[in-house]
């Protein structure tokens, strides 16, 4: 079920024929589902998930204006932006901060948060937003039956539906505000609400130890500026020459405006459209259909490696 309608922005507009010769293109393709086993994720699947609910809680915003992309060296690679702030993580595990520990998270001060994401390639924006997370997590867990992500999953019945909604509701302060105002409709994306399912159920796949999803089709589309930049730079996207100038710039937008709101709504839209033509095509060849898992990670790692550059936000919801 769709849940997005065609996005009206002076700024951004959809190419639907673009979109559908994208899937034309996509659809015969083999998609891959993800595994998250790079070396900055945990190796064991029992820590996977509490280690992805609280790294997901933080993903987001890796540049400062003006300053290099936030980058740590570590076991000989230096790694940027989400690498790097979960290879922080897995150092600050390392050095005796076990950040799994939502008694650790409650009694975290600003200067060990600093110490935790000290960089090596540019400074890690946000920092007081990122403990202000970490402490609503660690008193979320310690004032709660519920101690872990996985029994969110196990009481959710590992429905992803269920489990965004939990986030959004229960985890308000950490997972639920990305919502934009009652000015630009009040639409929820939710982005790294619908993350952490996401990269659950990837890990899941390629595991005997981790119960699948149930519903990954409910996951919905998980916006972000590499999906953005990727669909701009494949055309299923246009943007007007001004903020086009911006991107090329660097200058960064302001969240919520009508810039940034209409990039993120017309991505959200046509990452649903080109899930449904893909699936559409599929099934007509008697394939299977793919899931918004093997669709993000088409459009997130495409943006990786295409050229031109991503809309700058200083923002917690991506």
């Amino acid at each position: 079920m769709r849940t997005y309608d065609v996005p009206l922005n002076k700024s951004v507009w959809v190419d639907r024929e673009q979109i559908a010769a994208l899937a034309s293109e996509w659809a015969p393709q083999e998609f891959v589902m993800p595994s998250w086993r790079e070396p900055w994720y945990p190796e064991d699947d029992e820590t996977f998930l509490q280690f992805i609910g609280i790294a997901n809680a933080l993903n987001f915003c890796y540049t400062e204006p003006g300053k290099e992309k936030f980058a740590i060296q570590w076991n000989d690679m230096l790694l940027s932006g989400s690498a790097g702030l979960m290879a922080a993580l897995l150092r600050a595990r390392e050095e005796g901060t076990d950040i799994l520990d939502p008694r650790v998270l409650e009694r975290l001060t600003p200067e060990r948060v600093r110490n935790i994401f000290r960089s090596d390639a540019g400074p890690l924006p946000l920092l007081n937003e990122r403990w202000s997370l970490l402490k609503f997590l660690g008193l979320y867990f310690s004032f709660i039956e519920i101690e872990t992500f996985e029994d969110i999953f196990r009481n959710c019945a590992y429905r992803a539906d269920r489990i965004i909604a939990f986030l959004t509701q229960k985890l308000v302060e950490v997972y639920g505000r990305d919502v934009a105002p009652s000015a630009q409709g009040g639409h929820r994306f939710d982005k790294r609400a619908r993350l952490l399912p996401l990269m659950y159920a990837g890990r899941a796949q390629s595991s005997e130890g981790l119960r699948p999803l149930t519903n990954a089709q409910a996951i919905g589309p998980v916006v972000d500026y590499q999906v953005a930049k990727t669909l701009r730079q494949l055309g299923a996207l246009e943007y007007v020459a001004e903020l086009d100038s911006k991107i090329e710039q660097g200058i960064p937008l302001v969240a919520w405006s009508d810039e940034e709101f209409g990039i993120r709504s017309a991505s959200a839209y046509a990452t649903e459209e080109l899930q449904e033509r893909i699936n559409d095509q599929r099934r007509d060849v008697g394939l299977a259909e793919i899931t918004m898992v093997e669709l993000d990670y088409r459009l997130w790692s495409s943006g990786r490696k295409l050229p031109g550059s991503h809309h700058p936000c200083m923002t917690t919801a991506y």
